[in-house]
């Protein structure tokens, strides 16, 4: 039986985010808090960011709370808590719009709005957001920021099986990638991640590990080999190690991917619950029958839990942001 591949999660496209506040904020505040996001320790930041945009702190000019609140909500989303990272992408789209100077910070926005609507299924909310993202990165010549909107409608386009469209935007994602010097180690992992999860649809296993492995020598140099983000690229590869017939090593990939999970986003959300699933599944096929059930179980009842607990029906007007 083949392991049904699950696809990117909106949770650890986090680093897809992009902000280049700290190069401009005269508040030290925000560039730690944008540094220990990036080094996976949002539980810190956080603690930051919460203070800073309580109403009577009145310590950030607007452009710098629009992109506070948009910083917390990917903290907010590294640990599955999508509601609120909603509610701070909405918060940050309405106060970057008004502010001329910040568009590529307006687009961030509006891109992180758009993952919370893919992970709602809400695909063509998602697009809607995802383009305007596009369009504003282009109208200031961010390349990087066109690269990171273009893959994530690149896995917009293969959640609907739209593996042409998939192709050429993740093309221009790396062909824009390589006009600037700006797109961070993080942007450009979670890109091969997205990469890797095309070559698997297009059935091109070898191509996907090939991707997987850009994505963690990349996020093993930076951040070393206990960064949260790099659960994905192991269950990703190990998926792919599957397809291939090489259990052991799709096994030994499930089981790391779920060690680096525990932590961030946690063993009770829905990113970590479906590795689990996988990796029961991938045991069930290699003969492991009983613990296969045993995890199985537990998982499909915990996820069962949480999709019920979380806000299925909460979605926004794609329209007011056209």
């Amino acid at each position: 039986m083949r392991i049904p591949y699950c696809l990117l999660t909106p949770t650890l496209l986090i680093a897809l985010a992009t902000t280049s506040f700290a190069q401009r904020s005269s508040l030290s505040e925000l560039s730690q808090a944008q540094s220990l996001n990036e080094q996976g320790q949002t539980r810190a930041a956080i603690a930051i960011l919460e203070p800073l945009l309580q109403p009577e702190s009145h310590m950030l000019d607007p452009a710098n709370t629009g992109i506070a609140w948009n910083l917390l909500g990917s903290a907010y989303r590294s640990f599955d808590e999508y509601d609120k990272a909603r509610r701070c992408y909405e918060t940050a789209s309405q106060i970057l719009s008004a502010v001329p100077n910040e568009q590529s910070e307006y687009a961030s926005a509006l891109n992180n709005l758009g993952a919370i609507e893919e992970f709602k299924g809400q695909f063509n909310s998602s697009k809607t957001l995802r383009i305007k993202a596009k369009r504003l990165y282009e109208s200031v010549g961010d390349h990087a920021g066109v690269a990171v909107a273009s893959s994530n409608l690149a896995q917009l386009a293969f959640h609907q099986n739209d593996l042409p469209t998939a192709r050429k935007n993740m093309a221009e994602a790396f062909r824009e990638a390589q006009l600037t010097n700006q797109i961070t180690d993080n942007n450009l992992a979670a890109m091969y991640t997205v990469k890797s999860a095309l070559s698997y649809m297009e059935k091109d296993f070898h191509a996907a590990i090939a991707a997987d492995q850009h994505a963690i020598d990349i996020w093993t140099r930076v951040h070393g080999p206990e960064f949260y983000q790099l659960g994905l690229a192991y269950r990703l590869r190990g998926q792919a190690s599957s397809q291939l017939g090489d259990s052991q090593q799709a096994i030994s990939d499930l089981q790391h991917a779920l060690k680096l999970l525990e932590g961030i986003p946690g063993k009770n959300s829905q990113t970590y619950l479906m590795t689990e699933l996988i990796y029961a599944r991938m045991l069930r096929d290699a003969g492991s029958t009983q613990e296969a059930e045993f995890l199985e179980k537990k998982a499909q009842t915990a996820l069962t839990t949480v999709r019920i607990q979380q806000c299925g029906g909460c979605t926004i007007s794609a329209e007011s942001f056209r």
